[in-house]
């Protein structure tokens, strides 16, 4: 269970960033102030005048123990004389509590424009509010705090807010860790991509990466170019060269911290180096932790054919860490929606699962939040490593996975389309015409992503674009091999001779 406590003087924007936290987190936010409020069927001010200051306090306690004895997830702003009182202090030590600090001339810029409804500073009030921080000060200071620049609080600011507040209170220790077993080991929890990278000897990583978590790198690490030119031979070189300069032996782990070219080239690499070293992947977007880091696969693009060479080897571990998402563009967690729902469509029958996870995309890009998130990816998992076990090595249903692939990586490497969104073009290509009503769904909600390439499904092809097709990698001599869906949780293979492709 999550409770965390926001504590501060008047004016630090405790409500604001109490309000944005439970959002982002997907949890009930409660304000003692409110509370008290609503309670007395009056305002601060008329209960101070009214019931007097002693009332008031009576009441903000009772309101924060009220906080701390419910049965759910919350975090909770607390009124600013709330750690006046020892008992009130004691309590909160007890769980994860963050002071909001402020200087006074920031405290009294934001309280310019309420004054009136602040009792204890009428008259003078900036130094009635001086002498009130000077008495709190101490009793503030018992707890760790953060400052906080601004209260534009965007997606990646809260999950930097977040991974702060983790640093400096037991905030992470109330999340329980999700771990889904099969040929290889996940591990899905917030904060744990911080955790891993830390204690990692041997670090693969790309240029926003590193830029992003440079704080994370204290121990060897080799960064690589971002996007598809990471998945380079020239880039593989740099590995090995890398690895064998530091002597590093096969029983070392080597980690992939990145997005789902990191994870390719990672275990690549690792598969080769000394004919095969340990190796965990730790993928930073949603579309390498519901795929690309799955299932063992690993390869480079060769002569614009994407992932043409590899192999299949598992890691010893995936952790995926649902907050670094959020430090990624929107476009980009539409990219990993899109293979998250296609694994649905091919593993459920039922309409409740496949609706449920629909619903869940369309919350994210509606109002993300990281209950919804990690619900996501869960599922996703679950879904995706239920093939790989049951085909580890693509003999036969993990071919399935491949809906929508065959187009879709063309358009990926002629268009320089990401991805998950040329995915969902080869999708539609596949799956138009379909009438169930559940893959109609699901194929508006991937129209509605690719509006900006729709066209692309109406090109003529060029003789290019047909040598990408041919060379497919799950092609064989004569034919060309396409996934198709008859109805949901039903895939089917389709075989084309070669000659017949247009």
């Amino acid at each position: 269970m999550i409770k965390l406590f926001l504590i501060g003087m008047p004016g630090a924007g405790k409500s604001l960033l109490g309000r944005k936290l439970a959002e982002f987190l997907g949890i009930s936010h409660m304000d003692t102030d409110d509370m008290v409020e609503k309670r007395a069927g009056k305002d601060i001010p008329d209960i101070f005048n009214q019931l007097g200051e002693n009332y008031f306090r009576k009441m903000e306690e009772e309101a924060l123990w009220d906080c701390i004895s419910m049965k759910e997830d919350m975090v909770c702003s607390t009124g600013g004389g709330i750690i006046e009182k020892a008992e009130n202090r004691a309590v909160l030590e007890k769980f994860p509590t963050i002071y909001i600090k402020k200087s006074l001339d920031e405290l009294y810029k934001n309280l310019c424009s309420e004054l009136e409804k602040r009792p204890l500073l009428k008259g003078d009030s900036k130094e009635n509010l001086e002498k009130l921080l000077q008495k709190r000060q101490e009793w503030f200071e018992l707890f760790p705090s953060i400052n906080l620049a601004h209260g534009d609080f965007g997606l990646r600011e809260l999950a930097s807010i977040l991974y702060e507040i983790e640093e400096k209170t037991p905030l992470g220790n109330q999340i329980t860790e999700k771990r889904i077993e099969g040929i290889h080991p996940v591990v899905i929890k917030p904060f744990i991509a911080k955790k891993h990278i830390q204690k990692s000897e041997y670090v693969i990583t790309s240029k926003t990466v590193y830029t992003i978590y440079s704080p994370l790198f204290i121990n060897e690490s080799l960064i690589l170019p971002d996007g598809e030119s990471a998945k380079s031979q020239d880039n593989l070189q740099k590995i090995w060269s890398f690895l064998i300069s530091k002597t590093v032996s096969r029983e070392e782990v080597l980690t992939g911290f990145g997005g789902g070219t990191i994870t390719d080239i990672t275990g690549f690499a690792a598969s080769t180096y000394k004919r095969g070293m340990v190796f965990n992947l730790v993928p930073t977007t949603l579309l390498a932790q519901v795929d690309a880091a799955l299932g063992g696969k690993n390869a480079i693009n060769v002569e614009g054919i994407k992932n043409v060479c590899g192999t299949f080897a598992f890691p010893k571990c995936v952790y995926i860490d649902p907050l670094v998402v959020f430090s990624t563009e929107m476009g980009e967690i539409e990219n990993g929606l899109i293979e998250g729902l296609k694994v649905a469509l091919l593993v459920h029958e039922d309409l409740e699962s496949l609706n449920a996870q629909l619903q869940l995309a369309k919350r994210i890009i509606e109002k993300p939040d990281l209950l919804s998130m990690s619900q996501f990816i869960q599922q996703a998992v679950r879904d995706k490593m239920k093939i790989v076990n049951s085909d580890p090595f693509e003999k036969s249903k993990r071919k399935y996975l491949n809906l929508g692939h065959s187009y879709g990586h063309v358009f990926e490497s002629t268009f320089n389309i990401p991805h998950g969104k040329a995915v969902a073009l080869g999708m539609l290509k596949m799956l138009n015409g379909k009438k169930d009503p559940m893959i109609l769904d699901y194929c508006a909600f991937f129209e509605k992503i690719v509006k900006n390439h729709i066209d692309r499904l109406n090109i003529v092809w060029d003789e290019e674009m047909q040598k990408k097709l041919v060379n497919d990698k799950k092609n064989t001599k004569d034919e060309m091999v396409f996934i198709d869906l008859e109805k949901p949780g039903n895939p089917v293979q389709i075989l084309v001779k070669k000659c017949d492709i247009k």
